[in-house]
């Protein structure tokens, strides 16, 4: 199976859509700021999107295959 690649004029159509959807902007995370910001960030987008926070979530174990839970 191939792997599709989202560049930036899919991201632009996609946070178009949605803003025009739902009638509000979407959420927006960089990942700079995410790095720098974890928890803060973390925080803002899953009250955002009407999902808890879990502190659980900012750490994990290394390793694994990130395409394993497609």
């Amino acid at each position: 199976m191939a792997r599709l690649e989202v560049g930036f004029p899919e991201q632009r159509a996609l946070f178009e859509l949605l803003t025009a959807l739902k009638g509000k902007t979407p959420p927006v995370v960089d990942s700079d700021d995410l790095l720098e910001y974890s928890e803060e960030l973390a925080r803002a987008f899953c009250d955002a999107v009407g999902i808890s926070f879990s502190q659980e979530a900012l750490t994990w174990e290394a390793g694994g295959d990130p395409f394993a839970h497609n």
